[in-house]
């Protein structure tokens, strides 16, 4: 489809170019300025390295955006964009509107500055892969009295790779929490000195550290050095310290508090209740969603210890119900204790009803002499939050009459059809029957038929489905049949709740 797209597009383009306007764009350029159309730009590539065809091509992929000056758009010798643009630059009806917006291109004149720049970009990209001696130089080629064409040398050097890697700071803890998980670090030795490598560690880093409890800790904490030996660096990772003080704060949940509107009107709560230490509120004479089936959802319990994680699958949790149009979890620092993090949640209820009904007129021939006309219709209903446990109640109703407006017997009724598919999806794992843990626990040798982790994704991750559905055809003359089934069954949704 992107490429269908993308064709259409530069065939418009094409089209538009050569209808309406002239092969000579660079007829517009102010010669006084000494205005040059850039034509080509080419880049050379000087590595100790093997540099095959295929790493040329993924190289220049990657580059592609480092140039400040690109050519315009070129096909089969014609530059249509920028025709497009001469010729509809003035221009204000919706056509010309249309074809500036999404046409045309302004000229690519050239610069020394933008080329130089293109230069330092190519340089300075290099140097954060690794390629610290990397240089580049650029020769520009005039052709005729308007054109010009760029051809860049890159010559890469040396790559630069980690010998060894240690963690610095004078947090103690902090410290000892990295080393713990040091054998999951990005940076590894053998890896190369990348600039990109090592602003995803930064964020594992970071990661790492608001899951155990330091909620305010942000990447700028974290500082790289490195002493190199030949092409060999010794890396190390400092844990800078707030200016205040030498340890970073540690935080705990404290209180959690849902309430029912994105923007909470205590002054008009109507409901309230307490469970398991997560305070509720509610604006109506009941909850939107019970509090117990919210309970085991949300993640941020009070008095454990902090943890972003926590935090995310509270909201992914919350968001992946359907109950809610939107969904807020926000933490704020207790105003009396130093080490308490509170927790607001809030949520803006989804409509709980929606339906619509879609009908349709359609016409067969067919090689039996029957020529058919069909009038149907498609009904859906549509109830969330059925029960007030983010319950779903899906509808759908459809209705098909053909008629054969060549039969000679006078009856053009030809086929009759209706179905009615119902669907309610809770939310909630069942086992009435002991089914799954039964299967958790039986074995055969040290095999389990489902294992903890599998029983444990399926009893907190699941969502139950009924199924209930109808469907009836009458084909006049040939056959009639009704057809009734049930359905009972669980989906696991990726992202959903985790442990």
């Amino acid at each position: 489809m992107h490429f269908k797209a993308k064709f259409g597009k530069g065939l418009m383009a094409l089209l538009i170019g050569v209808c309406f306007c002239s092969c000579n764009v660079t007829k517009h350029l102010d010669a006084g300025k000494g205005e040059r159309l850039l034509v080509k730009n080419s880049l050379k590539v000087k590595s100790e390295e093997s540099f095959g065809l295929g790493k040329k091509w993924a190289f220049e992929y990657e580059t592609s955006g480092l140039y400040k000056i690109q050519p315009n758009t070129k096909w089969v010798g014609f530059r249509p964009n920028l025709n497009a643009h001469y010729k509809f630059k003035d221009k204000k009806s919706k056509f010309a509107n249309w074809v500036n917006n999404k046409v045309a291109e302004q000229p690519a004149i050239y610069s020394e500055d933008l080329t130089e720049r293109t230069a330092e970009n190519f340089q300075n990209y290099m140097r954060k892969k690794g390629y610290f001696n990397a240089t580049c130089t650029h020769q520009t080629q005039l052709i005729g009295e308007k054109k010009a064409k760029t051809v860049y040398t890159l010559d890469l050097g040396k790559r630069y790779y980690v010998q060894s890697l240690e963690y610095i700071s004078r947090d103690t803890p902090v410290m000892n929490t990295l080393r713990a998980v040091a054998d999951e670090s990005l940076i590894k030795p053998g890896s190369p000195v990348d600039g990109g490598l090592f602003d995803q560690e930064k964020i594992r880093i970071t990661t790492v550290l608001r899951s155990q409890g330091y909620a305010t800790f942000i990447p700028g904490y974290i500082e790289f050095n490195g002493d190199s030996t030949a092409q060999k660096v010794k890396v190390s990772v400092e844990i800078l310290t707030p200016t205040d003080t030498s340890l970073h704060q540690k935080y705990r949940f404290g209180k959690v508090t849902v309430f029912s509107s994105l923007i909470p009107e205590v002054n008009v709560i109507r409901q309230d209740t307490v469970l398991n230490g997560i305070t509720y509120f509610s604006n109506e004479k009941q909850f939107f969603i019970k509090p117990k089936h919210l309970d085991r959802i949300i993640k941020t319990r009070p008095g454990s210890l902090f943890s972003s994680a926590d935090v995310d699958r509270t909201n992914r949790n919350l968001s992946t119900l359907g109950a809610f149009k939107y969904v807020s979890v926000r933490n704020r620092p207790d105003s009396l204790q130093k080490d308490v993090m509170n927790t607001d949640i809030s949520y803006a209820p989804a409509s709980k009803i929606d339906f619509g009904i879609t009908p349709d007129i359609n016409y067969t021939k067919s090689a039996f002499t029957s020529q058919l006309i069909g009038v149907s219709a498609n009904a859906y209903y549509l109830q969330r939050n059925l029960f007030h446990g983010a319950e779903l109640l899906s509808v759908n109703l459809t209705g098909n009459v053909e008629f054969d407006v060549l039969r000679a017997n006078g009856n053009l009724l030809f086929s009759q059809e209706f179905k009615a598919q119902t669907d309610l999806t809770i939310p909630r794992f069942f086992d009435y029957f002991l089914l799954w843990k039964g299967l958790n626990k039986l074995h055969v040798g040290n095999f389990k038929l489902v294992n903890d982790k599998m029983y444990n994704k399926i009893a907190l991750e699941s969502k139950a489905h009924f199924g209930v559905n109808y469907n009836k055809l009458n084909q006049y003359g040939f056959y009639d049949f009704d057809l009734f089934n049930a359905t009972f069954g669980y989906t696991l949704s990726p992202g959903g709740i985790h442990t």
